[in-house]
């Protein structure tokens, strides 16, 4: 039974209703119907294939939001790489060296770290970004060494890890993660996912 204010939207829903599919009463041995949209999900890249020239900083930012702004900036801008679908669950879901794969949070930040934000990244704020060396300097002071110039030493990135701009960044990156609805996130996972499928 279909009550509205309104005849017409009475009318509208009781066509609609007798429009689908599935009637509510089938005969016997009628086959229930199931539409289904099949779509192709294109395949997400991985971590090391984002480009870094997609970051562009202010003179403003303050240096806790360098790493987490570089972030943001390749996960919206250079296309989505990776995605935390349940935020209670700290799991995120990306794509590296052509596998999908899912880490804790604190592991996938360090993973990106190290495999864009050193590689990538670094020198290409080196190159654009005028503020590039005083960023390097307060890096520097909280892990004992100039931590940029060439590779990073396990010591010198426990160090920073163990900083208040890792620490928030981490938090950032979080933050970022998060945006947008369940249902986009859950989409970029099955993107993932499928992205797996299609390398093997």
């Amino acid at each position: 039974m279909f009550e509205s204010k309104w005849r017409s939207k009475v009318q509208e829903r009781y066509d609609e209703h007798r429009g689908r599919a599935n009637p509510c009463t089938r005969q016997k041995g009628e086959p229930w119907v199931q539409e289904r949209q099949v779509r192709e999900l294109e395949p997400v890249p991985g971590i090391e294939d984002v480009d870094a020239t997609v970051v562009r900083l202010d003179d403003h930012i303050r240096f806790v939001h360098v790493i987490s702004r570089s972030f943001d900036q390749m996960n919206s801008h250079g296309g989505a790489f990776a995605c935390m679908p349940n935020i209670d669950r700290n799991q995120v879901h990306y794509v590296f060296e052509g596998q999908a794969r899912q880490a804790p949070l604190q592991a996938f930040v360090d993973v990106w770290f190290l495999a864009v934000f050193m590689p990538k990244v670094a020198p290409w704020l080196r190159e654009t970004w005028p503020r590039w060396g005083r960023f390097a300097g307060e890096v520097s002071q909280v892990t004992s060494s100039y931590a940029f110039g060439g590779g990073m030493r396990e010591g010198q990135f426990r160090l920073l890890k163990r900083s208040d701009i890792y620490r928030k960044s981490s938090e950032a990156i979080k933050g970022h993660l998060s945006k947008g609805t369940r249902a986009t996130r859950n989409d970029l996972r099955l993107r993932i996912a499928q992205t797996n499928v299609c390398s093997e």
